[in-house]
Order: C-alpha cells, then sequence, then structure tokens
C-alpha cells in the first residue's frame, strides 16, 4: 500500500454507524472535520488483506489503486465524489461524499415512497450520463447494481459509487465480474470477452427493475448463482410484462435493445443519452404551493405560487395535443437557457396530475404592460414609453440572433418589474399546434401563409404594440366583439 497517497489524518475523522458493504471494505457514516466545517462522509474502509495470498495482495492493491485513480479523474455530477484518503488502524479509508437518501437498491425495495415514472427515468437519463461519461474516459464500470448508484437532493439526483471493478479498456477484458443478476452474457461466459458493452446490458436490467420495482430474476430465488448465470447466457431475460406504467410501451424495446445478446446490437450510452427524455428541467409538484388564479385567458391558466421561498407564475397549459409534449418539453428546456434581462427568467416545467402541461417562470410584480397602459390612474412618461420599447426590441433582437421567433407577441405578454421600470418578453414557448384564436396583433402574412410565423411578424407585433403604448387604446378596438376572419379580413386589407 505504500503507493496510495494519504490526504486526510485519521484524526479529523469520527467514525459513526455502518451502513452497508462495498467492494473490499465496509462503509460506515462518519464525520469529518476540514478547517472550516464538519462534513458528513461515507467512509469506505478497506479489509485487511494481510492473510491472502502474495498474488491475491498485489492483485487487492491493484484494484484499490485503480478505485482511486479513477475517482480522482473522474468529476461529473452523476458520479461519486472521492474527498480523500485517510488511514484507520492499519486500514486505508476512502473518504466519500455522503448519500443522504440511501441506495437507489434500498428505495426500491425497502421503501413504500412512491416516485413518479418521470422521475424514474430521470434517474435512468442520470444513470446514463454517469455511464457515458465513464465511457468517454475509455473506463467500464463492470458492477453496474442499483446498489451501486446512490441518491441525494431529496431523492433527485442519482450517483454511479463503488469503483472497486472499474476498469480501463486498454484491452478486451476476459475476468469474470460483477454481481450475477446484472451481468451480460459475455461476461457470465468465463472463456468470453466483453467490452464497455457489458455496462449497457447492466444498465437495461437496472431499468427494468426501477420500473418494474422487482429484484432482476425474483421468480429464480432459490437458484445458484451459476444456474442464473446459465440462464442469462441461454438468453433468459426478466419478463417485460412486469412493467405496468401507463404511456410507458416505448421504454420497453429500449430496454430489450440494451439487454440483446449480441453486444454489437446494443446502444450505445451516448445513444441512450440522447433518445431518453431530459428532466433537468422537471420541478415536482410536491415542492409546490398553489396560490390565486391570476387569469382564465385563452388556452393557457395562470396562477400565483409559491417554490423554493419565492413567489412564481405558474402557466397551466389546456387542451394539447400529445404528440406535441415531447416538443414542448424540449422547447421549455431550450427556453430556459436564454439569459436575458428583457427576456422572463424560466425555472421549468412539469406536467400536472391532471395532465395538463405546466410552465413555471418569475413572478412580475408590476403586472403585464397591457394592465400598465389600459389603466387611467397609472401615469406614464413620453421617456418611459421609449425605454419600454427599446427594452423590448432588444429581447427581440435576442430572441432572433437565437432562431426564435415569439408566436404570440402582444402588450399581454410583456411584463413589467423594479416599479414599471423594467420590461420582460413573457410567454415565449408554445405548443406547436396552438394558437390564440382573438389576436390582433397578428401579421397578415400570417392568415396568409398557414399560420406561419416569421421574424417580420414579430416586427408587426412590435408596431401594433408600440402604437398601442403610444395611443393607451386597444389595437381595432372597434372590432373587438367581431369575429377573427373578420379581424383577419381587415388585416389582409390593409386596414391599420
Amino acid at each position: 500500500m505504500d503507493k496510495i497517497v494519504i490526504s486526510v489524518s485519521s484524526n479529523e475523522i469520527q467514525i459513526c454507524e455502518r451502513i452497508g458493504y462495498g467492494s473490499y471494505g465496509v462503509v460506515h457514516k462518519a464525520l469529518w472535520q476540514t478547517e472550516l466545517e464538519v462534513i458528513t462522509i461515507a467512509l469506505k474502509i478497506i479489509e485487511d488483506k494481510s492473510q491472502d495470498s502474495e498474488t491475491e495482495k498485489i492483485r487487492f492493491e491493484k484494484n484499490i489503486l485503480r478505485e482511486i485513480e479513477n475517482l480522482q479523474k473522474c468529476t461529473h455530477p452523476n458520479i461519486i465524489t472521492l474527498y480523500g484518503v485517510s488511514k484507520y488502524s492499519d486500514n486505508i479509508c476512502l473518504l466519500f461524499e455522503y448519500a443522504d437518501c440511501g441506495s437507489l437498491y434500498k428505495f426500491l425495495h425497502r421503501t413504500k415512497r412512491e416516485v413518479s415514472m418521470d422521475e424514474r427515468i430521470d434517474w435512468m437519463l442520470q444513470c446514463a450520463k454517469g455511464i457515458e461519461y465513464l465511457h468517454k474516459q475509455s473506463i467500464v464500470h463492470r458492477d453496474l447494481k442499483t446498489q451501486n448508484l446512490l441518491l441525494f437532493n431529496g431523492y433527485r439526483t442519482l450517483k454511479i459509487c463503488d469503483f472497486g471493478t472499474v476498469k480501463e479498456l486498454v484491452t478486451i477484458n476476459t475476468e469474470v465480474i460483477g454481481t450475477v443478476c446484472y451481468m451480460a452474457p459475455e461476461v457470465c461466459n468465463f472463456n468470453g470477452k466483453y467490452t464497455e458493452k457489458c455496462d449497457v446490458f447492466s444498465f437495461a436490467i437496472i431499468f427494468w427493475e426501477v420500473m418494474s420495482r422487482k429484484k432482476p430474476f425474483y421468480e429464480f430465488n432459490n437458484l445458484h448463482a451459476l444456474a442464473i448465470q446459465k440462464k442469462i447466457i441461454e438468453d433468459k431475460r426478466p419478463n417485460l410484462n412486469d412493467i405496468i406504467y401507463k404511456n410507458c410501451d416505448w421504454v420497453k424495446p429500449i430496454i430489450k435493445k440494451c439487454w440483446d445478446h449480441d453486444p454489437k446490437k446494443r446502444a450505445t450510452m451516448k445513444e441512450l443519452c440522447d433518445f431518453l427524455p431530459n428532466y433537468d428541467i422537471y420541478i415536482f409538484f410536491n415542492e409546490i404551493q398553489f396560490g390565486n388564479v391570476m387569469q382564465l385567458r385563452g388556452y393557457i391558466d395562470f396562477f400565483t405560487a409559491n417554490w423554493k421561498n419565492k413567489k412564481i407564475v405558474v402557466h397551466k397549459i389546456k387542451d394539447y395535443f400529445e404528440e406535441d409534449e415531447k416538443s414542448f418539453f424540449k422547447e421549455i428546456r431550450n427556453l430556459k437557457r436564454l439569459n436575458h434581462p428583457n427576456i422572463i427568467t424560466l425555472y421549468g416545467a412539469s406536467k400536472h396530475p391532471d395532465n395538463r402541461l405546466c410552465v413555471f417562470s418569475e413572478f412580475a410584480d408590476c403586472d403585464s404592460l397591457y394592465d400598465c397602459i389600459h389603466d387611467d390612474d397609472i401615469k406614464i412618461s413620453y421617456y418611459q414609453i421609449l425605454r419600454w420599447m427599446l427594452q423590448c426590441a432588444k429581447a427581440l433582437k435576442y430572441l432572433h440572433s437565437k432562431k426564435i421567433v415569439h408566436r404570440s407577441l402582444s402588450s399581454r405578454n410583456l411584463l413589467l418589474f423594479d416599479k414599471y421600470r423594467v420590461l420582460k418578453i413573457s410567454n415565449i414557448f408554445q405548443v406547436k399546434k396552438f394558437r390564440i384564436v382573438r389576436d390582433p396583433y397578428l401579421a397578415p402574412e400570417y392568415w396568409a401563409t398557414n399560420q406561419k410565423c416569421t421574424k417580420k411578424c414579430n416586427i408587426f407585433s412590435f408596431a401594433i404594440i408600440f402604437l398601442e403604448v403610444m395611443t393607451r387604446k386597444k389595437p381595432f378596438e372597434l372590432y373587438r366583439l367581431m369575429e377573427i376572419f373578420s379581424v383577419a379580413h381587415s388585416l389582409n386589407n390593409v386596414y391599420r
């Protein structure tokens, strides 16, 4: 063990209760006194192998060194963090971040806490991202299982741990390492050769386990490990019909492809990361306290709410086409990346238990531009109007530079903050097959081109808003009781 560098003194560590076993050692909860604070950690104490043969001791030290080296060079939000190495009673100790929610195995099989399908898919995406990262580093884990997947942050974050069997993909491997129920057939075969695709097989078994909440090969509980290995080699797999979630039929072909007998036919982790729905924008409803209804307008209802001690707005979308749901979340994910002082901040999105899509955004303390300019009690200066319209123009320029066109630009979707000094564009997102029915802000070509919205349509809407602010009159006020086709007819006939 002379090659292992000790970075933490044992005097800084207070060992608490045992919380489990890992490869080559026992794991304790512990307290680590750093220079600034006391940190709760998971302390992995490596068992003494002094009684083993010299060959075994060399192999043991090699594996411990491998785990330390790989963890030290792996920095990823879905890979466990190694804080340092210590020595306790002549045993090597590894200091890891503490998983406050335990393992995924413990959650699935020892608790009755309910979890949505979206949360389960999010776990699997995080797992896929962690494995993809390892594979990019030319590393194969070789012992992926739910016991080696830890949960943090109120069960939201998943991280891969236990790297005692990790091996660099310098050569094709022939060692038989892994837990039998998660082992790929080429690993079970003692004469077989395997690559990183063995991790993809393990991922598939974990995916099935997460979606079914059953233990892999539970029907063979009384069989010896070698008998289960034989069944895996003979192409026996867990029953996909154990997955009983509604609207998750798309999951089964993914799992089936990933546990294919032929490693070459399995998906890559990159393909899985690209395909699985990304819920990094997902906000869970148990975090939201709904307030009052703000508006019931068009195809969106607006509510106030509290989230993480801040006041927000919830946009609840009414009827929508199911095929638009995936593109909707993809759009929200892209919009969440926008960063401009005159564009509303999106916190995330979700799907309400009543199946309505929801978007969560910052709360406008001064209401909308529409509310302001049509309130006779609010005094507005000419210079304030110019500032608003300049801010609006800057935000539109930014959106257009990102190839984004606002499909419903109006004074209602321009929100005011900071004592009416700051204007921000809102409601940029749009379920594609929806349109506000009465909208005098739309350019005439919108109706003439089968509802195709372009950047120039935004310029037209900008002009209507500018006129509305300057006159403090509603656009086409005389037409407000007419049917939408009459308004469209007036627009196409160049009525302004």
